[in-house]
């Protein structure tokens, strides 16, 4: 019985491995497509950079200008001619309405407001006869004079965009091809028999309903697999597909399930040994395998819930903890409260100190948390000096008595390091009747903690935060925006405003700084980076949204100056997440050479709370970025983190300086002593000095009385659209501000 209960479950674990082989191959399928997808969008930029040109033109001359100008640009340079729709008809880029078959129509009634790729079609192409080409499409917003413009490019452009994709060693063959009738193998059809990729499975695989089974999962645009066989082997072909994206491209790839599954396989090999050779043992193998499973789910439950380090439980651990005291509760669950406990500068101790002092430090804040624990609570350690803790009070009061009580045994700690420690506390109130689960309350706690501000005087060592309805309308529109943000980086919603510097020593524009909204076209509104920075640093797509904006800095830096326009320096802020990526400065700079943009006329501009942060790493930024030709300057200077040692450590070029510093408090006489040393050493130490948010003549006054460099606000211009700005500059090209 033993035996047959051990071939049974052989033969379960074979299927498994089968099961396992198809989504194996799917996986490194999708990886290609993928790969094939991302060249394709690269193509497709190039249509929208175009579209953009476009959409600024203001007649039909200007279009024939533009599209016939493109055709010169070295970036377009493999482009073998230029369309555009205008008014539901399509145009060469001579100006002519071109009246041959196009894919482009095909593409448009589906997908109009969609940049893409349009597919392969034979074209009448004037003086050259009829060729095979590629499409790129993208539609012109904003314009009376052109609805979309398509670039072109010789079919065999494909191979030469396409041969690199990702492609595993382990397949027999991968190969991308054309779903136009023939199915046409583009790249990978060297180990194939045929140019056709339905005639070189025939001749691989010579069952017929298969190979339409194929064929048909490329002509619907559908991923898929097919498993064949071939010498008695079982091979698995995979497709990656997909109408919208990849049109009628798609991915096909053979995969052997040997290779895909071969360790698996060598175990089944050595089980089927074991079951031949050592039958009489079989039910010693079956104990002790039993045995040892149970040991196993032991330890990973162990791993799962615990964490090793400081031997509490974990995330993982604290949320099965929670659901368990508040299931026994039940409706007693009245009087619970799940806090988000985060260690505030966390990062900073740990750069700052090491890893022992570190952990030193969170076994004692452990320690603190165990003491005041009572019956039916817990705890635990989630993450970087966040714990998650399950209390009950009788009331609010009663509960922040008990957290000041925490906090106090915290702060007990002795260290050779001075440090001071600070907590912030998240708090969701559990309701029985709102039916939420504990993952949710953790993440409406960590909402709270994350909505808190800057510490005060009044709670320096503990801060608190209850989780609230308006926390809610804060979660729902962040989750609106996340789902929003992608696309509205490809629509063009986030639109850059430019607001200009001046120089009170020659009384005359000095620069400008570039600021960015988010236009809303529900509400048809601009909205601040007040609203969605913080989300974008959060989740990481902050770092997408600053390279989008330095880009189109550089597009308007090379278009003026191309135009023989002027050009003024360029202030661009950067995010603290972006400037910390491994390639920030790389592309910074080679995006900068791209454009043909001369050193000087760029200033990268970093928050003074990242200096604060992390000294060391933004000296190493800022050499990197001086090297480079990149000027750099310290943003919202004074307004909660300045000291001395950020005009002593960074070598700035400027500094601007907060509107606070414009506010005049009780005592006159001090804030312009102040604000005067302030100005005169970093002078001295070679920084010019910008003031911001300069709105009257009084303020104005001030700054030319105390020595200010440059000023900028609303006092001479608020932050203009591009277009508005490119006339701000000519008009005031020989303005003298005085």
């Amino acid at each position: 019985m033993l035996l047959i209960a051990a071939i049974t479950m052989l033969t379960s674990y074979s299927g498994d491995i089968s099961v396992r082989a198809v989504s194996e191959a799917q996986i490194r399928t999708m990886k290609a497509k993928a790969s094939v997808y991302e060249k394709l969008t690269e193509s497709t930029s190039k249509a929208v950079s175009l579209s953009l040109l476009l959409s600024d033109c203001e007649s039909e001359q200007d279009v024939y200008n533009v599209v016939s100008d493109t055709m010169r640009k070295s970036e377009y340079k493999d482009v073998r001619f230029v369309r555009y729709f205008s008014k539901g008809k399509l145009y060469t880029d001579n100006g002519e309405e071109y009246t041959g078959t196009d894919a482009a129509h095909a593409y448009r009634e589906k997908y109009p407001e969609e940049p893409g790729y349009t597919g392969v079609f034979d074209d009448e192409s004037s003086g050259e006869g009829k060729m095979s080409v590629i499409g790129f499409y993208a539609p012109v917003e904003s314009s009376s004079f052109v609805d979309a413009v398509i670039i072109y490019y010789p079919r065999n452009k494909l191979s030469s965009l396409y041969s690199e994709y990702d492609v595993s060693a382990e397949a027999e063959f991968s190969v991308l091809t054309i779903d136009n009738g023939k199915n046409e193998i583009l790249v990978g059809g060297e180990n194939l028999d045929s140019p056709s990729l339905k005639e070189s499975l025939r001749l691989k695989i010579g069952e017929a309903a298969q190979v339409n089974e194929v064929i048909n999962l490329i002509h619907d645009g559908t991923d898929g697999t097919v498993k064949v066989k071939i010498n008695a082997r079982q091979y698995i072909v995979s497709v990656g597909a997909d109408k919208v994206k990849l049109n009628d491209l798609a991915v096909v790839e053979l995969y052997s399930e040997d290779v895909l599954c071969a360790s698996n396989l060598e175990i089944v090999d050595s089980i089927i040994m074991i079951i031949v050779l050592f039958a009489v043992i079989v039910a010693f193998v079956i104990v002790y395998l039993l045995v040892r499973r149970v040991q196993r789910e032991r330890e990973f439950f162990k791993m799962e819930t615990t964490d090793v380090k400081l031997q509490c439980l974990n995330r993982h651990g604290v949320e099965k903890q929670m659901q368990n005291i508040i299931e026994r509760n039940n409706i007693n669950a009245s009087g619970f409260y799940v806090i988000a406990m985060r260690l505030r500068h966390f990062k900073h101790i740990q750069d700052s100190f090491g890893e022992n002092e570190t952990t030193h430090l969170l076994l004692h804040i452990k320690t603190s948390i165990a003491k005041t624990i009572e019956i039916e609570e817990t705890f635990g350690h989630s993450v970087d000096g966040e714990f998650l803790l399950l209390l009950h009070a009788k009331d609010k009061d009663n509960l922040i008595v008990r957290l000041k009580t925490l906090s106090y045994l915290a702060n007990q700690y002795t260290s050779t390091h001075k440090f001071d420690i600070f907590f912030r506390y998240g708090i969701y109130e559990i309701v029985p009747s709102e039916k939420v689960s504990v993952e949710q309350a953790i993440d409406f706690a960590n909402e709270a903690n994350n909505a808190l501000t800057q510490a005060t005087a009044q709670n320096a060592n503990m801060q608190f935060n209850f989780y609230s309805d308006e926390l809610r309308k804060i979660r729902l529109l962040n989750e609106d925006m996340e789902l929003r943000m992608e696309s509205a980086l490809k629509n063009g919603e986030f639109q850059l405003f430019y607001q200009p510097k001046y120089n009170l020593r020659i009384g005359k524009q000095d620069g400008c700084e570039v600021l960015v909204r988010w236009y809303d076209p529900k509400t048809r509104k601009f909205n601040t980076p007040a609203l969605f920075m913080r989300l974008f640093e959060s989740n990481g797509f902050i770092v997408k949204l600053d390279k989008y904006v330095y880009k189109k800095v550089c597009e308007y830096i090379r278009y003026t100056i191309s135009h023989g326009g002027t050009v003024y320096p360029v202030s661009v802020n950067v995010s603290r997440i972006t400037a910390v990526q491994p390639d920030f400065i790389e592309y910074y700079n080679t995006t900068k050479r791209k454009y043909g943009i001369s050193d000087g006329l760029i200033m990268i501009e970093f928050t003074e709370s990242f200096a604060y942060e992390d000294y060391a790493t933004l000296r190493t930024i800022v050499d990197g970025l001086h090297e480079k030709g990149f000027k750099c300057s310290i943003d919202d200077f004074g307004y909660g983190y300045s000291s001395y040692r950020i005009l002593k450590s960074l070598p700035m070029d400027e500094i601007k300086l907060d509107k606070f510093f414009l506010e005049e408090s009780d005592d006159v006489s001090r804030d312009n002593a102040i604000f005067t040393s302030i100005i005169q050493l970093a002078k001295t130490l070679g920084m010019k000095v910008t003031q911001e948010g300069v709105e009257t003549k009084e303020d104005l006054d001030r700054m030319i009385e105390f020595g200010c460099d440059v000023v900028q606000g609303y006092y001479y211009s608020y932050p203009l659209p591009l277009s508005d700005y490119i006339v701000f500059v000519a008009n005031s090209r020989e303005h003298n501000i005085t």
